[in-house]
């Protein structure tokens, strides 16, 4: 089972987001505008879905729900994860609320809350993130990549889940991790860099990275992947065979072992679904899939060369996910 984990602590190093504002920004702050500067609020998930009921802006898990299970990276199908919440813990969400100055005494709302959660309920653009980052435990249960849960040499999964809504300039985002909930709010001026936060993340395992830029068949990685998953070596080898001399690498690295590590390297998969309504009215659809390794984040770049389907995988920093998004923006939207 996947490791959920605290917002702020995305791996066994103690690599961690930008930390939240604590207390809220209180009624008083920022009456009658929106702020530019991102604004983010952590609460439980009974806060987040009473707010949402309030102002008829569902959460995107609740939605999640009841249109079916969700595309895990792995390509595996479970339903889209729900923030866990404790039975136990018998807090009003209203209570939580007014105690971050979300909610007054007399019930009325931060100015800012009712303007965030419209554009959450009623986007132009939508981005859905799912990350997942290996990290070492005690325990030891074999298993192929991230995204499966327990993983190989004493490692586990631990999992972020956020929902990106932009429209007419303004981004609402919901992020979960274990039983937090953070809600932020900003102008689509600071976009790339709330993406970015989001990839800022490492992982203490230092399993051998393949070559920073590659080119190979896509054919050949993805079935390279199954075959390891399901112990099939002679289909490796039949692979291998059939697609080795399409693939392009470094001067001086072996094609065949640069295979092998870009499928035992891997330590997190992050993956960026972007959907929007184009001009003919037709719902759009794109999508960045980055693998992170011990030397940092790679991207995969599908392309067709020669009549051959191929993948370049070229290595990325954080801030280069706000400029593939905003590529694939731009793209849904045409």
């Amino acid at each position: 089972m996947t490791t959920r984990i605290d917002l702020g602590r995305l791996d066994g190093a103690g690599a961690e987001h930008e930390a939240a504002p604590g207390p809220g920004p209180g009624p008083g702050a920022g009456a009658g505008r929106e702020s530019a500067d991102p604004r983010r609020v952590r609460v439980s998930r009974r806060a987040a879905e009473a707010l949402g009921r309030r102002l008829e802006s569902p959460m995107p898990w609740q939605v999640a729900r009841r249109t079916g299970p969700d595309r895990t990276l792995d390509g595996s199908m479970r339903p889209a994860p729900v923030p866990p919440h404790d039975p136990d813990d018998t807090t009003d969400p209203w209570e939580e609320l007014g105690g971050l100055g979300l909610v007054d005494a007399s019930g009325r709302l931060f100015p800012e809350l009712p303007g965030a959660l419209d554009v959450l309920a009623r986007p132009e653009t939508a981005v859905d993130l799912d990350l997942v980052v290996r990290r070492p435990t005690t325990g030891a249960a074999p298993v192929a990549a991230p995204g499966d849960g327990a993983g190989p040499g004493g490692s586990t999964d631990v999992q972020l889940r956020a929902w990106h809504r932009r429209r007419a300039g303004r981004v609402t985002a919901v992020a979960t991790a274990g039983a937090q909930v953070e809600i932020g709010w900003f102008d689509d001026r600071s976009w790339a860099a709330e993406l970015a936060r989001v990839a800022a993340v490492t992982s203490a395992l230092a399993p051998t990275p393949p070559a920073r830029d590659l080119t190979l068949p896509h054919e050949l990685m993805l079935g390279v992947g199954v075959a390891r998953r399901t112990d099939a070596p002679r289909l490796t080898e039949e692979l291998l065979r059939r697609h080795l001399p399409h693939m392009r690498v470094p001067e001086g690295a072996d094609a065949r072992e640069q295979v092998q590590l870009l499928h035992s390297g891997v330590v997190g998969r992050l993956r960026a679904v972007v959907s929007g309504q184009g001009d003919d009215g037709r719902r759009k659809v794109g999508w960045v899939s980055w693998l992170l390794f011990s030397d940092g984040w790679r991207t995969l770049r599908p392309h067709v060369d020669s009549g051959v389907s191929q993948v370049g995988v070229h290595h990325v920093e954080p801030s280069a996910l706000g400029r593939e998004v905003a590529r694939l923006v731009a793209g849904v939207a045409s």
